[in-house]
């Protein structure tokens, strides 16, 4: 009976193995990768990806020990247990100061990047979107100092706080039509940041939006603008020009400090201009005008 039941134990250590390790199935896998990639199911060596049962599509958690530089996001995804999905997302902080990540190319298939996704990812210096992507969340890419160009496709609806601060490579920026605000930081700290197209919906600015771009020449104000927040464009030292139209209503404190502003082309009566609420603090400053901090050498001209 003892040899029986040994033999029974033996038995099992020996298929249990077998079961468990079903090749890109079961409840663990054995990938075989070449060059960085699962032949048999396509899986990226050292990337994680999950099944969202909620929304059955998969989700890319974790690519921060991959062993590919340059990765490229499968659009669907099997992992041998929930079947064939699209991989819809990429979870926050996925590649979150990866050292290694120089390039990355998402599907159409994936609807939103998570915040801190790509941020601090100083390494990385091209990334492709694809054209089903609608939200960019909050420090998405903040702190990727060598990404230097980035096309946002049209699709994009949403950009939160801080998507791109800290960009410090990045020269050049064009927003959808269909995003309707800047967030609070969205370009903060975007030194090389020299030209910017805003979409025609955009109706706010928001505070600290696009400080410290130190190379910012060019920009448009759409006429759907209300609202310039705080800082908006604070420390912006290559703004010679801009134009305001009379849409808006609302400059925020400080918006303007530091930005060396020469002219100001105001697309409104001057009474209209006076009627800007401007600031919330009063005059504070000596150097400034007034307290959304023009010099008082800033010329403005009015439309009539």
């Amino acid at each position: 009976m003892k040899n029986k039941f040994l033999s029974f134990i033996l038995a099992i250590c020996l298929v249990l193995p077998a079961l468990l390790m079903t090749a890109c199935g079961g409840s663990e896998h054995e990938h075989s990768y070449t060059d960085g990639i699962c032949s048999s199911c396509g899986a990226i060596e050292g990337v994680v990806i999950n099944y969202d049962s909620d929304t059955q599509t998969y989700v890319v958690m974790d690519g921060k020990q991959a062993t590919l530089t340059n990765i490229v996001i499968p659009s669907s995804y099997n992992d041998g247990k929930n079947g064939e999905h699209p991989v819809a997302s990429i979870f926050e902080g996925a590649f979150f100061e990866s050292t290694g990540l120089v390039s990355i190319t998402l599907p159409d298939s994936v609807k939103s990047i998570g915040s801190h996704a790509f941020g601090n990812c100083r390494a990385l210096q091209t990334v492709n979107l694809g054209n089903g992507l609608n939200k960019i969340c909050q420090f998405a890419f903040g702190g990727s100092t060598l990404l230097s160009s980035i096309t946002i496709p049209s699709s994009v609806n949403v950009i939160e706080d801080g998507a791109f601060s800290s960009c410090e490579g990045l020269n050049s920026i064009t927003l959808p039509n269909a995003v309707t605000v800047v967030n609070a930081n969205m370009f903060n700290g975007c030194t090389s940041l020299q030209t910017v197209v805003l979409g025609n919906s955009v109706t706010k600015i928001y505070g600290w939006a696009f400080r410290g771009c130190e190379d910012l020449t060019t920009i448009n104000i759409p006429s759907t603008v209300d609202t310039i927040g705080q800082y908006a464009f604070s420390t912006c030292t290559s703004l010679a020009s801009l134009t305001i139209p009379a849409s808006v209503t609302t400059i925020g404190f400080f918006a303007f400090a530091d930005a060396q502003l020469q002219t100001i082309y105001y697309q409104g009566t001057e009474a209209q201009w006076d009627s800007i609420e401007k600031g919330k603090f009063g005059k504070v400053h000596q150097d400034y005008e007034d307290d959304i901090a023009l010099s008082s050498q800033t010329i403005i001209n009015y439309a009539n």
